[in-house]
């Protein structure tokens, strides 16, 4: 367990750890030179936030992963000029965009293999994009509603289809994925899920969540485990309660279930929460608190032990 603190450390305070340090890298990559542009890519960055939105999260995709312990993958998207453009132009969701690997040794940093895939055109929220590394070398691509698995040595061996865009939550265990679809039917919404394994896309399970008080978003998934948090709600009177009465606000919870069981609620007393969730082993999950900075909550998924991990620029401490 004395591990896992010390992965979470190295994953809440990667921003410090670019700092300037006396040790220097192995080797270093300069991703410009295979068409990084940035996050988001380099023609869209001056757009206002709002404007941002309506390409959808797609243009964000950006990330290192390991398919193996040799093969480091960096990945990203890019945007291309449509054939003839001025360079004058505004960019548009009818745009050319690419996702892009870069498939890396990671003894020395020599270049294996680069793979280029467009991502469909969705006028409707902007191209969606997806990679993560499966079990035993192979790797999952997602682009737009469609996953594609393939072997160590880049050869195609399953493609998965669904009838909307795929926005995946991949178990870091490379073994499942998990797939959701929202449905308003009378009025109502309700998110059917698919779980998924990565040796062949096959479907494991499939269920339908009623919409709930609050409404929750699966963020988190280890093989058939997922979790999710409750952010705190201002509850407020009833009528016909003494109008002097302030709100009260209830206190956040982590949710924990499989596809066939009932959510565990982990009621939490440490202030609010913020930001995403996950896995940081099978048993324990972690993620951020609200208020004062720099702060980490990680919780037991049998709600039997917590911990606060506080750091700041020079030290860090497990409280």
């Amino acid at each position: 367990m004395i591990r896992n603190r010390f992965v979470l450390l190295a994953l809440f305070l990667f921003p410090l750890l670019l700092r300037p340090q006396n040790a220097k890298p192995v080797w270093q990559i300069d991703l410009s030179s295979f068409g990084y542009q940035g996050r988001p890519p380099a023609a869209l960055a001056h757009l206002r936030q709002d404007v941002l939105m309506h390409f959808g999260s797609g243009i964000y995709q950006q990330g290192v992963a390991f398919t193996s312990p040799n093969v480091a993958v960096a990945y990203f998207v890019v945007h291309d000029d449509p054939p003839g453009a001025s360079g004058q132009r505004e960019p548009a969701m009818s745009d050319p965009f690419r996702l892009v690997a870069i498939f890396l040794d990671a003894k020395n940093g020599e270049l294996i293999k680069q793979l280029d895939w467009p991502l469909p055109t969705n006028l409707n929220s902007g191209p969606s994009a997806f990679f993560s590394p499966a079990t035993q070398g192979r790797f999952v691509v997602g682009l737009g509603n469609s996953l594609r698995l393939y072997s160590p040595d880049f050869k195609l061996l399953v493609h998965f289809e669904s009838d909307s865009d795929l926005y995946p939550i991949a178990s870091p265990t490379g073994e499942s994925l998990l797939l959701s679809t929202k449905k308003q039917v009378d009025g109502q919404w309700t998110t059917s899920y698919q779980l998924l394994d990565t040796v062949k896309l096959s479907v494991l399970n499939t269920w339908v969540e009623p919409n709930s008080r609050p409404p929750h978003s699966i963020k988190a998934l280890w093989n058939d485990e997922m979790a999710w948090a409750s952010q705190s709600l201002m509850q407020f009177p009833k009528p016909g309660v003494a109008t002097n009465e302030m709100p009260r606000r209830s206190p956040p919870s982590i949710f924990v279930k499989t596809p066939a069981s009932a959510p565990r609620e982990l009621p939490l007393d440490h202030g609010d929460l913020c930001g995403e969730w996950n896995f940081v082993s099978k048993d324990e999950l972690a993620g951020p608190l609200c208020g004062a900075a720099n702060r980490v909550l990680t919780v037991s998924t049998e709600g039997k032990k917590v911990w606060i991990l506080t750091w700041a620029l020079n030290r860090s401490t497990v409280r």
